[in-house]
């Protein structure tokens, strides 16, 4: 017996009457609308009465053409009976055999009457009424009478479906393949059945094992059902489609998916698409397919196929939202790092996705529409954040864990990532202070401290604003440590002007004052006076229940400023205040007290460059007294004794010098003590005083010029002291240290020497002379006609004494040992007085000219003088006297040439002095008859002249 849930499968007919022109129509599969039975006239009765009254008229047999009619109208009016029982809720009361009568009426017609000129309808109710009776074969073949005898009925393609249908449910799935495709095969156009017969052609290719060739006509289905220009995300969700409709493409998808989840090859679906035409539904079959495995609990597959969709469309975001869903299977099944690497590869391909959007234009329209499409990029969007954020801190976290700089570098690498992708996101201000922290904790500090500012000062108001602007301060100080000298001024500027920046938007902050006070110092240490004294002001007004360290750098940097802006007696003031807060034994004491002496000695420097002199010697008594123990003291007494010099009070000068000297030896300022000394004591008329200190200039002077300056004077001064002992030995002490220049270094041995020579020291003076003689012959280039003077003046007289002993040796008995004695000690005079010739000084030269013709010929007078040996006879004698003149003669001429020499220099030369006359004289006694009168006549022209 046929079920009652067939009724919807079949149409009603409704018989009206007699009409051979009535047409029948077969219902869809879904039953949707009904076939009308045109009719000639109404049935009167009911229909059990017309039944049995047109059975009567077939067993009567009769007219031909009213038996046709009655075997028509019966087979109707059964058909009505039976649907009339379902309609009426006694389909229970239905059998198999109910239907009988209709299929022999039909049968009988076709058969008696194979003409019948409304033959297609009766083959179309037999074949309705077996399909009642459940002789689906008998309806399944009359139907395929149907299509071959009527391929150009209205209702082929009604028939055509229903026979697929037929052998779709017997399972004979070729067949239904061909039913099926005999529809498709007429085109869309006016085909209502096109739609459902190209779902179950692709179910019949599918239920042959033939699933690959099937996916072509599903992938049609979804074309038609799909295949709209509208977003992604629209798309997906399948709002423009009836629900009958969800039903089927959530079949067509299924069947793909079965199909492409048993070909063993991950990139099946992939490589079925390439090649093909674009669809718009295709990021939805990649998520069918992968929630399939997943079902399997294929978790690898399915990851795969959502990270595969990117090699087929990576310009489309459902590339990564698929991607970002095999991520959400990692964190199931994989390691962290496995994790990471897919969030970076998410990255990486919205990097690309993010490159075809920005080149999509309204030319490629499918393009554009996911450019469009707003809420599938907002979802891509807000996955990225999730996963920059997540790389970002997986690198942080194990860079604090294994302090690996590579990791630092890419944990700053990511979160620099984030604000760029999202620099406006909520959470950017805390991500950035991530960022500045990461490139802290890698020692960058420089840009660490301009991230923490931007986190701080960029981002307005939020819970890490002023532990970001601290942290900034921390990062600026330890940069500080590695900034070259010559960035450091630069580097500094921005610290402070950071220091401010916290203590002004952050004022609240408890660490407020003591930034605030190092800024107030730090602009005080840059000179910047008025915004120090603002900063110092602000912590005592602001915070006047501050840490008592801070109020005390505030009050520092004002009186430092006010110093230093030249108001001293404002700052003195402020200074004495401070020490009455500061402990004795507090290091900052001793520093302050230094400051008030300061700001008291600035007040007495304005006194005295007023010429207020008395008033600037009363505040340099007052700073001694006020702070005994601080720097400025010492300097305090020396400006009172160089004030006291302004004053030409040279007594109290000297006392105040002497003093200085005294108390405070190792100071700086004594080396210049001494002069002022000696200028002191030479106003004060006592030279060896002034000598004395000069003495000490030269042991504490760096200059060598100051030393030899000073030794100089000292030496002239002794002299002038009658110090005659001391000026000799400082005399010698300055041509020892300063040999060079040579002039002055001879000139000093030359003082020394007239020292020594003025108090009876001879040897002393022979020494000094010697020392004359050898710096002037080793003076090379830096001899003077000064120093060859002085050179030949002393071998001159270091000759004197060589005369003098040979002069005094007489040639007397025995005769021989004197001879050699007065020989050998001529030879030394001869040297010593070559000496003085060789130096070429005219003076020198005609003495020594003199001295050795003299020597000659007194060694001739003393020859001719010598006493005569007593044993020898009278020949004996002569020829003794013979000999004695042959020896004596020729140092007579000796001299005699040597005076001659002294004469030439004054007729040719122009050269007259004392020896020059004796040698005239000398020239007169040797050879009278030539040179008596040449002497008048020399000396009364010298006299002349």
């Amino acid at each position: 017996m046929q079920h009652r849930h067939l009724l919807p499968l079949f149409i009603i007919v409704l018989i009206a009457g007699c009409s051979s022109t009535a047409k029948d129509t077969l219902g869809s599969l879904k039953g949707k609308q009904a076939i009308v039975i045109e009719k000639d006239a109404p049935v009167e009765g009911n229909i059990t009465t017309a039944i049995k009254t047109y059975e009567e008229i077939i067993r009567d047999g009769g007219d031909a053409n009213l038996n046709e009619k009655a075997l028509r109208r019966l087979g109707d009016l059964e058909m009505q009976r039976i649907d009339r029982m379902f309609e009426n809720n006694e389909g229970y009361l239905v059998e198999d055999s109910s239907y009988d009568k209709a299929i022999n009426a039909y049968q009988k017609l076709l058969t008696r009457y194979p003409d019948y000129a409304d033959r297609e309808t009766i083959v179309y109710q037999l074949a309705r009424a077996y399909e009642h009776n459940d002789r689906l074969d008998k309806s399944i073949k009359a139907l395929k009478i149907f299509v071959r005898d009527y391929p150009n009925s209205p209702r082929n393609e009604e028939i055509s479906f229903r026979l697929g249908e037929l052998l779709f449910q017997e399972a004979r799935y070729s067949e239904s393949e061909i039913a099926y495709n005999n529809i498709i095969g007429r085109g869309r156009h006016n085909n209502k059945y096109y739609e459902q017969a190209l779902f179950k052609y692709a179910w019949s290719i599918y239920k042959q094992d033939r699933c690959v060739d099937s996916i072509a006509p599903f992938l049609s289905m979804l074309d038609l059902k799909l295949a709209r220009n509208i977003a992604p995300s629209k798309l997906e969700k399948m709002s423009h489609v009836s629900r009958s409709d969800i039903e089927l493409i959530n079949d067509s998808f299924r069947a793909i998916t079965l199909c492409l989840s048993i070909q063993n090859d991950p990139d099946a679906l992939h490589n079925y698409l390439e090649n093909k035409p674009y669809r718009s539904y295709e990021f939805m079959l990649y998520n069918k397919l992968a929630e399939l495995y997943l079902k399997q609990e294929r978790k690898d597959k399915a990851a795969f196929i959502y990270e595969s969709y990117f090699k087929r469309s990576d310009w489309h975001p459902y590339a990564l939202i698929l991607h970002d869903k095999s991520i959400n299977i990692y964190t199931q099944t994989e390691s962290k790092d496995k994790i990471i690497r897919a969030k970076k590869e998410f990255v990486r391909r919205y990097n690309i996705l993010s490159n075809h959007l920005d080149k999509s234009n309204h030319n490629d329209y499918q393009r554009y529409l996911v450019k469009s499409d707003i809420e599938s990029m907002y979802n891509v969007q807000t996955r990225l954040k999730v996963h920059l954020l997540d790389v970002a801190k997986y690198h942080h976290a194990k860079a604090q864990k294994t302090d690996n700089l590579l990791d630092y570098q890419e944990a700053i690498r990511w979160y620099r990532l984030y604000l760029k992708h999202f620099p406006l996101s909520e959470d950017a201000p805390q991500i950035n202070f991530l960022l500045a922290e990461a490139l802290f904790e890698d020692k960058l500090y420089s840009e660490a401290a301009h991230e923490f500012e931007r986190s701080a000062y960029e981002y307005g108001k939020h819970d890490n604003a002023a532990e970001a602007g601290y942290a900034a301060l921390v990062a600026y100080t330890e940069q500080d440590k590695l900034v070259a000298d010559k960035d450091k001024k630069a580097w500094n500027q921005a610290s402070l002007q950071s220091a401010l920046s916290f203590a002004r938007i952050f004022y609240k902050d408890p660490r407020a004052p003591a930034v605030l006070a190092k800024a107030a110092h730090e602009l005080y240490e840059r000179r910047n006076y008025i915004d120090a004294v603002r900063a110092a002001e602000t912590i005592l007004h602001r915070y006047p229940n501050s840490d008592v360290q801070n109020r005390r750098t505030a009050l520092i940097v004002l009186a430092n400023t006010q110093f230093e802006r030249s108001n001293y007696e404002i700052s003195e003031l402020l200074y004495t205040e401070l020490l009455t807060l500061i402990p004795a034994d507090d290091p900052l004491h001793a520093e302050l007290e230094e400051r008030l002496a300061a700001s008291i000695y600035k007040q007495a420097e304005h006194f005295r460059a007023r010429g207020a002199i008395s008033s600037a010697i009363d505040e340099f008594k007052h700073l001694i007294k006020i702070a005994p123990n601080s720097s400025v003291r010492p300097i305090a007494e020396y400006d009172i004794a160089t004030t006291y010099i302004i004053m030409d009070r040279w007594k109290e000068a000297a006392d105040h010098l002497e003093a200085f000297k005294e108390n405070h030896p190792d100071h700086e300022l004594a080396r210049n003590v001494d002069e002022k000394l000696a200028i002191a004591y030479i106003r004060l008329k006592d030279p060896l005083k002034a000598a004395e200190a000069l003495r000490d200039i030269v042991a504490n002077a760096d200059s060598p010029e100051a030393k030899r300056e000073a030794l100089w004077q000292a030496a002239t001064l002794y002299e002038k002291a009658r110090e005659k002992h001391k000026a000799a030995t400082t005399y010698n002490a300055y041509a020892e240290m300063f040999p060079e220049p040579l002039e002055p270094a001879i000139e000093a041995l030359y003082k020394a020497g007239l020292m020594h020579k003025a108090v009876g020291r001879d040897n002393y003076y022979r020494i000094q002379l010697e020392k004359i003689y050898d710096a002037d012959i080793n003076g090379g280039a830096q001899r003077t006609n000064r120093t060859r003077y002085l050179a030949a003046q002393a071998a001159f007289e270091l000759a004197e004494p060589h005369f003098e002993r040979y002069e005094k040796v007489q040639l007397i008995e025995p005769i021989r040992k004197n001879m050699q004695l007065k020989n050998q000690l001529m030879k030394q005079a001869l040297k010593a007085y070559n000496k003085a010739l060789e130096l070429g000084i005219a003076e020198y030269t005609t003495a020594a000219t003199f001295r050795i013709a003299d020597m000659y010929a007194d060694f001739s007078r003393k020859l001719m003088d010598s006493d005569r040996p007593v044993d020898l006879d009278d020949e004996e004698m002569e020829q003794y006297e013979i000999m004695l003149e042959e020896q004596a003669f020729p140092f007579e001429e000796q001299a005699i040439e040597l005076h001659q020499a002294n004469l030439k220099r004054m007729t040719e030369d122009g050269l007259y002095d004392q020896w020059i006359s004796n040698s005239i004289s000398a020239l007169a006694e040797l050879m009278p008859a030539q040179y008596l009168r040449t002497e008048t006549h020399g000396i009364a022209a010298t006299t002349a002249h």
